[in-house]
């Protein structure tokens, strides 16, 4: 595949062939909203399509609240070597926690602004976890830095369109990170 650099936010984003500018420069916008800081509230009631996380044995784990008893989010087991067959699955609310206690996102004035609507933000949950034509699943995998559980969420609540582009200029956007550091 052809590529060119382009220089977007001070890091050169190698961009792949047929993608404009526009939607590379409302990717790194979005990129930069979900890693502005940001709190959970324990006491805020989820609604549809919120951002939401539990602490789990030392970390803490992300999803989308679907309803009362569903959440889309990345699953798999914490093991090193099979966090490669991790992938995104709507599963109860009570597998979810865990016993864990739900907390709920709340965004700054930035985030807000560029959170999609609750109809949006499911249906890039529902996108997620459906398989493409030949079954596969685009978003299967883990990795700590790069794709994560909480970079699912935030795809989801903050991604128009969302599809294969999301997960490979997020890896882009990384390793370009990692060179100019």
């Amino acid at each position: 595949m052809e590529k060119e650099k382009t220089l977007i936010s001070e890091s050169v984003v190698s961009k792949p062939e047929g993608q404009n500018t526009e939607e590379i420069e409302n990717f790194v916008e979005v990129n930069e909203a979900w890693t502005i800081p940001s709190h959970f509230d324990k006491n805020k009631k989820p609604t549809k399509g919120c951002h939401i996380r539990v602490l789990r044995k030392g970390y803490y784990h992300h999803g989308i609240y679907k309803d009362k008893k569903h959440v889309y989010h990345l699953t798999g087991e914490f093991n090193p070597l099979k966090m490669k067959d991790a992938k995104p699955e709507c599963t109860s609310l009570d597998e979810f926690l865990d016993k864990g206690t739900l907390e709920v996102r709340v965004y700054t004035e930035e985030q807000k602004k560029l959170k999609l609507p609750v109809a949006e933000i499911l249906a890039n949950a529902e996108k997620i976890i459906s398989p493409d034509i030949e079954g596969n699943h685009i978003f299967k995998g883990y990795n700590l830095f790069t794709y994560n559980c909480e970079c699912v969420a935030n795809a989801c609540v903050f991604i128009k369109d969302l599809g294969k582009k999301v997960r490979d200029y997020a890896l882009i956007l990384a390793f370009n990170k990692q060179d100019n550091k």
